[in-house]
């Protein structure tokens, strides 16, 4: 079974350059079956909240959470963090030519590869919800746009598969595919800021699900999206690197 292991002097931001020698980005425990039982599991999550969960979770903060109430402006705060990690995913991608031109001069190349990996995922994870949006056509919770049917608005609690427009569009969640895209390679490239990047997944999707910005179900799809994305770039990062070093040998 092929297995997601990394090597690379990806760890710990700027302090792996003065570790190069000493490689300590390693990722296990990630091979192919177990991406494969998580989708699975996930995969009975979402159908469990499906018929179970987010109904009476959409109902509870609709008359729970007040336009204006405390609980409101924090759940709102929340929200707010996808938008920030989704700019720096954009900026990174952005700033690569900068990034090569400032590693040629210096000979180090980490920071040009950290942004690869992290813009890589980004993209990846966002192409990736924007054809499954469009082939489940989910519904929303509340009626945001358009005047869409949703369910504490209209009762409407359904797929519509490939219907198209932006009321038919909550499944997976894009904010938490985006977030967790982000966030987890953060973590790997990063592990010591490893609190931060778990307050800011879990913050996410307290506050996607606080608002009914989203169902459950959404929130637990993107964010499988977002970290198989992760996962999905770290194996080619490490089987292209293979093949050069197998190259150049």
């Amino acid at each position: 079974m092929t297995d997601f292991a990394v090597r690379s002097d990806l760890a710990d931001g700027a302090a792996a350059v003065d570790r190069q020698s000493n490689p300590a980005f390693d990722i296990t425990h990630l091979s192919l079956r177990y991406w494969l039982t998580v989708g699975v599991s996930i995969a009975l999550l979402v159908l469990a909240s499906y018929r179970w969960v987010d109904r009476p979770t959409a109902t509870l903060m609709h008359g729970a959470v007040r336009p204006g109430a405390p609980l409101a402006f924090m759940f709102n705060m929340l929200t707010h963090l996808p938008d920030l990690l989704t700019t720096v995913g954009v900026g990174l991608i952005l700033l690569l030519p900068l990034l090569g031109w400032l590693a040629h001069a210096s000979g180090r190349y980490i920071y040009v590869r950290a942004a690869l990996l992290v813009g890589a995922s980004f993209v990846l994870s966002s192409s990736i919800k924007t054809i499954l949006k469009w082939g489940f056509g989910r519904t929303w919770p509340e009626t945001w746009v358009r005047n869409n049917p949703s369910f504490v608005h209209d009762g409407v609690f359904q797929f519509s598969p490939f219907h198209g427009g932006a009321g038919w569009s909550a499944f997976p969640s894009g904010h938490m595919s985006a977030v967790v895209s982000v966030a987890m390679m953060g973590w790997h490239l990063w592990p010591r800021l490893a609190p931060l990047w778990i307050v800011t997944i879990i913050g996410t999707g307290l506050g996607l699900i606080g608002l009914n910005l989203h169902f459950v179900s959404d929130v637990l799809a993107g964010g499988y999206i977002g970290a198989a994305s992760v996962a999905a770039v770290l194996w080619f990062a490490a089987h292209w690197s293979n093949r050069i070093t197998t190259a150049s040998d």
